[in-house]
């Protein structure tokens, strides 16, 4: 190489290196790659929103065939649905359901429901309530091991269910669900050779203090119940007459 291509080489490398400092050191190259670097994710993000928008949209249109071939299938009349739904939320927040009845304002308010069971065989008479003295489940807290009463706290609809256990060789056993004395179901077994069970239940309206419970009927004397005897009951919704 002469001097004079080596001093044209020269002249080139330090050219480059001023550009490449110019570059660096300028804080408009510098602010320009980084909108260039952000617009690229940008797009980036815009394409995946993009694509999950599209995913979206073909999930929305297959529950909406779904839901069509059910309303086609069952003869569902969708025409005035949205107003209906309108109009039932109202009715809602004013503590109303369509039909005009009280509606209570909370889920939780209106949790009522209890199971209890014998704890072992005992010795009842007629007429007398069974308490059914290891409870299982006492939401609400309405019902009482201590004398075997479920004592309306909020007014509703209830069911109550008894599953009678009659110990061998025992005489035959008249059970009745009773709403403040007076009976509203009643089952019956007897055992002979063998351990019997029988059972029932009912669904009654009950008001505030309205209270039920479990009794043998027309017996004479006293009698064994079986230890997996139980008494169950609960409210069955929200929706009841006005106070």
């Amino acid at each position: 190489m002469d001097a004079y291509t080596t001093i044209l080489v020269f002249i080139l490398l330090a050219l480059s290196g001023m550009a490449m400092s110019n570059f660096i050191h300028n804080p408009e190259t510098v602010r320009g790659k980084m909108i260039l670097h952000d617009i690229a994710l940008l797009r980036k993000q815009v394409i995946v929103q993009s694509e999950e928008l599209a995913s979206q949209r073909k999930i929305i249109e297959k529950l909406e065939n779904i839901v069509m071939k059910l309303v086609e299938n069952n003869g569902i009349d969708i025409t005035n649905m949205d107003e209906d739904i309108e109009i039932n939320l109202k009715l809602k927040e004013k503590g109303f359901s369509r039909s005009g009845s009280f509606q209570h304002s909370s889920f939780e308010d209106a949790q009522v429901g209890f199971t209890a069971f014998l704890h072992s065989s005992v010795l009842v008479s007629s007429g007398n309530a069974i308490i059914f003295d290891f409870v299982m489940s006492n939401v609400g807290s309405a019902y009482s091991h201590h004398n075997g009463l479920f004592t309306t706290q909020q007014p509703g609809l209830y069911a109550f269910y008894i599953d009678i256990e009659c110990v061998k060789h025992s005489k035959a056993t008249y059970i009745e669900i009773v709403k403040d004395g007076t009976r509203i179901a009643d089952t019956y077994c007897q055992g002979d050779d063998m351990y019997d069970n029988s059972g029932t239940m009912s669904v009654v309206h009950l008001n505030i203090g309205d209270a039920v419970w479990v009794r043998p009927y027309d017996i004479d004397g006293s009698f064994h119940l079986g230890g997996k005897s139980s008494f169950s009951g609960f409210l069955t919704g929200f929706v009841t007459e006005r106070p």
